[in-house]
């Protein structure tokens, strides 16, 4: 099969991503399967954000939790932010930019985990731009307009505080 090849070919690169699935209890031979829809889709998330070095060096728990959260909050203030009349400017961009990650995203599933290959977050880097700009959007619909400056300054300053922590904590220990 194309996953077989691909694995047999490449299964240097994809290595460490997939022995982080094993390590879940779950085996390549599940896929693709129920079993591991759930390590594939948290192995595209946590890639995406705060894996670094080939997935030799991942973020702590705590910071993917928070991303997690952060995630779900803006998925969540993205459809509800859609049905307020203050957001109607925004709708088309919500739709096109959701319609875009949307695309990026099904074809992952369909071209990797369809084929019981490990997906990696940079294959997601396409929809860069969407991808935030619905995050920025949703965390700030949760909000009532004259807060989205302060919003904002916390949203900037959280992820400022992953960066730097993330250099220091995780990706200079790792290299040096």
């Amino acid at each position: 099969t194309p996953g077989n090849r691909f694995r047999d070919h490449w299964g240097f690169l994809i290595a460490p991503l997939m022995e982080a699935i094993d390590r879940q209890t779950v085996r390549w031979s599940d896929a693709p399967s129920w079993a591991f829809l759930r390590p594939f889709t948290s192995g595209l998330f946590d890639s995406f954000w705060l894996w670094a070095g080939w997935f030799r060096y991942p973020a702590p728990p705590g910071w993917m939790l928070t991303l997690w959260a952060l995630t779900g909050t803006a998925i969540a203030g993205c459809l509800i932010g859609v049905g307020r009349a203050a957001m109607v400017k925004w709708r088309p961009g919500l739709v096109l930019a959701g319609t875009l990650v949307a695309i990026q995203v099904g074809t992952i599933y369909i071209g990797f985990y369809m084929n019981a290959t490990g997906a990696q977050g940079r294959y997601v880097f396409p929809v860069l731009g969407p991808l935030l700009a619905l995050f920025w959007v949703g965390i700030h619909s949760w909000w009532p307009q004259r807060m989205w400056p302060l919003v904002a300054a916390g949203l900037l300053s959280v992820m400022f505080v992953f960066d730097v922590i993330g250099w220091l904590r995780v990706l200079l220990p790792g290299y040096v």
